[in-house]
């Protein structure tokens, strides 16, 4: 009984491991074409969603994604994403999540109620935060706070 009880106490002590990420599709995660979801609660990851992709990163989720051009990626409540695409890309971060971003030239990022958005602009880029804390890095410029305002890089 000891052991049981020392095995669930060190399986709870929250030593801030990472999540074991499962690839796109998978179990976890359905794919159709270039539209993928990870499912609720679930740790996805995918580096496979081409131009022209659409990703949803499910509630209370951990998502890694890559993708190209033109890509949709939405990280939904309470989940953290980690999320980089190329130009004409938009990424929207909901309510409770963390998301780090990095996006290429005429991309888009929303971040909004209480999310925590770390973006980086490759080139020109926008992002709205509202009701939310967000950090803007444009390409060669210093880091700033934008916090219930809209902001853009103008690019190289």
């Amino acid at each position: 009984m000891a052991s049981f009880f020392l095995g669930l106490v060190a399986g709870c002590s929250g030593g801030g491991t990472t999540p074991t990420l499962s690839e796109c599709p998978g179990p976890a995660c359905a794919c159709t074409g270039t539209n993928c979801a990870c499912q609720a609660g679930a740790n996805c990851m995918s580096d496979t969603c081409l131009d022209s992709c659409n990703f949803d990163c499910g509630a209370a989720s951990t998502c890694d994604v890559e993708c190209g051009g033109s890509c949709d990626t939405d990280c939904a409540a309470n989940s953290d994403c980690n999320i980089t695409a190329e130009e004409s890309s938009n990424v929207e971060c909901e309510a409770g999540s963390s998301c780090t971003v990095t996006i290429g030239a005429s991309s888009n990022v929303d971040c909004r109620d209480g999310a925590v958005c770390d973006v980086t602009c490759t080139a020109s880029c926008n992002v709205e935060c509202l009701g939310a804390s967000c950090t803007l890095r444009c390409a060669g410029e210093a880091p700033q706070t934008v916090n219930n305002a809209s902001a853009s890089c103008s690019g190289p």
